[in-house]
Parts: structure tokens; C-alpha cells; sequence
């Protein structure tokens, strides 16, 4: 497997911004949540195939960890996309979101070749890559379970992790 490298500079945005950006986007401009899970999901799916190209890295499974809420939605899109990008594709959803739009996002994965579980899968190990859409920006403490094992285990893997937003439970404008 290549290696992988931080950037020298991360770019980042207050958690407040991130929110305005999305007020404007909804509310002024007019796009729909789904659209924006859309747009996300897709930009976050070609930047992940076009690293998987660059680094000519074999083991394309790849496990997306979703979360109930928004930044989970965006997960449920990635699932969708990386399967159509070749990926051999599983979802981890342990607890699905109440609003209508999760739960027809989860309804499109089964016309896909994706693998949707509600419990961790045991050996992380398997996976070239995990894509952690658990919490976003929207994230207030504490942790509560089961995310909070759920978290522990993910961070104890040797598996690279992309995070969708921020690193889940993170303070989003003062990190860990």
C-alpha cells in the first residue's frame, strides 16, 4: 500500500461559518438538504477514488461508518458512490436517522452493491479505508454510546480514516 501524508495545511472553518454556509445555501440560494448530501457525497466520493488512483492502492474495501443526522446522510450518498466508482462498498449504520430523507437514501442502497450492516464488523483490518460519517459539525458532547465504543474501535484500528467534516466527536473549532 502507498503511503499516506497529511497536508503541510489543513484549510478549516469555524463551526459557526460551516452553519451560516449552509443557512445561505438553504435558505437564501434555495438548495434542498438532499441536494446538498448530493453535492457532498459526490464531491467526498471523487476525491476519495481520485486518491485511490494516485496511490495506486490495491485493497478497495472500504467500510463508511454513518451517523444518524446530516453527516451521516452524506455517508449514505458516499456508500452509493463508491460503489458505482468499483469499490467493494460497506455501510456500518448503527442507528438510522428519523427524518423521511435517511431512510429513502438507505432505500437507494438496495439497488447497489453495498453491504449494510448495523453492527461493527469485527476485523477492521479487511478494510483499505474507512470513511467516518458518523458526527459532523452539528456535534455537541457528550458521546453516548454506542458511538462512543464504536469511536474507541475505529480509532484503534491500523486502517487509514477519512472523516466527513471533522473527526467525529471533535470540538469542530478546537479539534480533539
Amino acid at each position: 500500500m502507498a503511503s499516506w501524508q497529511v497536508p503541510s495545511k489543513i484549510s478549516a472553518v469555524t463551526q459557526k461559518v460551516a452553519l451560516e454556509i449552509d443557512s445561505i445555501l438553504m435558505d437564501r440560494l434555495g438548495y434542498s438538504l438532499i441536494q446538498l448530501m448530493e453535492l457532498a457525497g459526490l464531491s467526498a466520493s471523487m476525491a476519495i477514488n481520485d486518491m485511490y488512483k494516485r496511490l495506486n492502492c490495491d485493497n478497495r474495501k472500504v467500510l463508511v461508518c454513518s451517523g444518524p443526522g446530516n453527516n451521516g446522510g452524506d455517508g449514505l450518498v458516499i456508500s452509493r458512490h463508491l460503489s458505482e466508482f468499483g469499490f467493494k462498498t460497506t455501510l456500518f449504520y448503527p442507528k438510522i436517522g428519523q427524518k423521511d430523507i435517511y431512510k429513502n437514501l438507505l432505500l437507494l442502497l438496495d439497488s447497489y452493491d453495498v453491504k449494510v450492516l448495523n453492527e461493527l464488523p469485527k476485523d477492521l483490518m479487511e478494510y483499505g479505508m474507512i470513511i467516518d460519517a458518523l458526527f459532523g459539525i452539528s456535534f455537541r458532547p457528550p458521546m453516548r454510546k454506542p458511538f462512543d465504543t464504536i469511536i474507541e474501535n475505529l480509532a484503534n484500528a491500523n486502517v487509514p480514516i477519512i472523516s466527513i467534516d471533522t473527526p467525529s466527536g471533535w470540538n469542530v473549532d478546537e479539534g480533539m
